[in-house]
């Protein structure tokens, strides 16, 4: 399998997929809208109507430098600068890539909306994604309790060792347990844990988050792993928004 699904966001409707190292030219659409993350909190989200930076709306950029706002450009866009991608525009494949960060993959079935949302420990610190839950709500009516969403393959707490500054930055989070684990004095982060948690405090419903637990580091066959075997080439999940219903 070359591309992998969730059945959540699949039941609702959504076409979609977390790629493979084994993903070739037509596993991913060609039209995908695609980012290169800056491991931040930047947000660009694709509107109508939305000219210099101001949603449709009117929400300015310049009020949040994080938050970029643009018109759907007439070709599909390469590696824009971002670390979420968010539209309601029906029919828009939004892509990101990743190699050990979490993609995870959103979508409000009664909207049609979607989002596509990379998760490193850098952007964890920053609420990346219950920032994008918090958007979609606010900017185009979504319902926290009717998004789906679903985290697919990354490096998992067997694997993903950090420094205890990294650690310092989670202490207070409540994921049912620790949002890490100390293994010979080592520190070991939960990425999955700590995104659910973020997801759910932005009003999501618990039952509507899948996750795939899919580790890239301990299946070096399967995925690319910076950590797992120093690899610099990135699978590209993607997602791909849907007619109001």
């Amino acid at each position: 399998m070359t591309v992998i699904t969730s059945r959540l966001l699949a039941r609702t409707g959504f076409i979609h997929g977390f790629g493979t190292r084994h993903a070739v030219e037509g596993d991913i659409p060609s039209d995908v809208h695609v980012l290169r993350q800056v491991h931040g909190e930047r947000i660009v989200c694709l509107a109508e109507g939305a000219t210099r930076g101001q949603s449709a709306k009117g929400k300015v950029q310049g009020e949040d430098p994080n938050l970029v706002f643009r018109g759907l450009p007439e070709e599909p866009f390469r590696f824009d600068r971002g670390d979420a991608l968010v539209t309601a525009i029906p029919g828009i494949a939004l892509g990101i890539r990743t190699a050990d960060c979490l993609p995870v993959l959103a979508g409000d079935p009664s909207t049609g909306m979607a989002a596509a949302v990379h998760c490193g420990w850098r952007s964890l610190a920053l609420d990346l994604p219950g920032k994008v839950i918090r958007l979609m709500v606010e900017e185009w009516g979504a319902s926290g309790e009717d998004l789906v969403a679903a985290l697919g393959p990354s490096i998992s707490t067997c694997c993903y060792e950090v420094g205890p500054e990294v650690i310092d930055l989670f202490r207070g989070y409540d994921t049912g347990g620790k949002p890490y684990d100390i293994r010979d004095d080592r520190y070991y982060l939960d990425l999955r844990s700590i995104t659910r948690c973020q997801l759910l405090m932005a009003g999501m419903d618990p039952d509507n988050i899948d996750d795939l637990r899919e580790c890239v580091a301990c299946r070096p066959e399967r995925f690319h792993s910076h950590r797992g075997k120093r690899s610099e080439e990135r699978m590209l999940s993607y997602i791909r928004s849907m007619e109001k219903r």
